[in-house]
């Protein structure tokens, strides 16, 4: 009885919570009907009726559960999340070493032409974790085709303590990008098994082409320069091809090369979470064709700043003569 008593409010809920192009006594009432009429012939009025009242009651239940979740996804201050896993070479004497990485973006004030937001990640790569906390700013034109955006971010690897601080620039537009950063050892040498490790310092650049293909691809290139300060200097270059092959999902292949190391091929798949206004976009795939005009891309604002956020280190064993390297990670 109990059930039948809330299958029924639940019903009237529902009824009263459908719009007027799809009202409950319209378009499902009459079904409703029907199925009990049918049981009744059968004998079982009372089972059939509670039947349908109790599978309405689900799908109203499931339909408020769903739109709640939409309504928190959209108003959410939160406009990105962003999870990849991959095998990364950088920094590395020999062969490569797992990485993964969890980033997130949260808006902190947004206008018609400027994002002020925060942005967290976390990232482990060879055994070392390491936490990063930024803050950015983007500005961007009245035909949303164009941002530039500065960021400055801390780095601390979590377990050795060294530190870092970075400062960043970014152009933006659908068919080129253009990414440079700065690095800032904040920590000096520290001990660390019986090696000195020392954190260090430098910049990288990164250009993007992006293509006309999948829901979204590119091609880019990221050169990077590390100094302890004293002598010693680390040069990197990475060259590869992203493509979001399914909506929200990104597969990467590079070529990661180190002076004086061997080159290495390495790979990642990244999955991203839209949230906030940008969740409410429809992805569609590009057609193949090539445009050289300028499309709006406002939902580039919302995005995790692309930066090194591993602390490049260099080792130097103690009690023999020094010698200048990387650790077993470099990073």
């Amino acid at each position: 009885m109990w059930k039948s008593s809330v299958s029924v409010a639940a019903l009237l809920c529902y009824a009263g919570a459908l719009n007027a192009e799809d009202t409950f006594f319209d378009t499902h009432l009459p079904g409703i009907v029907e199925n009990i009429a049918r049981g009744a012939e059968q004998g079982d009025a009372l089972g059939a009726a509670e039947q349908e009242l109790t599978g309405w009651t689900l799908n109203f239940l499931n339909s408020a559960v769903d739109e709640a979740e939409q309504n928190i996804l959209a108003s959410s201050n939160f406009t990105h999340l962003e999870f990849s896993s991959g095998r990364d070479a950088l920094g590395l004497k020999e062969g490569g070493a797992s990485k993964t990485e969890a980033m997130a973006v949260y808006r902190l004030r947004e206008t018609d032409n400027f994002f002020i937001f925060n942005q967290a990640s976390f990232v482990n790569f060879d055994d070392r974790n390491t936490i990063n906390l930024g803050l950015g700013g983007r500005h961007i034109n009245d035909n949303e085709t164009v941002i530039m955006g500065l960021n400055a971010f801390f780095d601390y690897e979590v377990g050795y303590a060294h530190k870092r601080s970075g400062l960043g620039a970014e152009l933006i537009t659908s068919m080129l990008e253009f990414r440079t950063n700065k690095y800032v050892r904040a920590s000096g040498t520290l001990e660390n098994k019986g090696n000195n490790e020392t954190a260090l310092e430098g910049y990288d650049v990164t250009l993007r082409a992006n293509l006309p293909y999948f829901y979204s691809s590119d091609v880019y290139f990221t050169r990077s320069e590390w100094n302890d300060g004293a002598g010693y200097t680390m040069r990197t270059e990475e060259l590869g091809v992203s493509a979001e092959i399914v909506p929200n999902m990104t597969i990467t292949l590079a070529h990661q090369s180190q002076k004086g190391q061997t080159k290495e091929s390495v790979a990642s798949v990244a999955y991203s979470v839209p949230l906030g206004p940008n969740s409410q976009s429809e992805k569609r795939r590009q057609d193949g064709k090539w445009n050289a005009n300028l499309k709006p891309i406002r939902d580039k604002l919302y995005k995790p700043v692309q930066r090194e956020n591993r602390i490049a280190k260099k080792v130097e064993k103690k009690a023999e003569p020094i010698q200048f390297g990387v650790s077993a990670s470099g990073f």
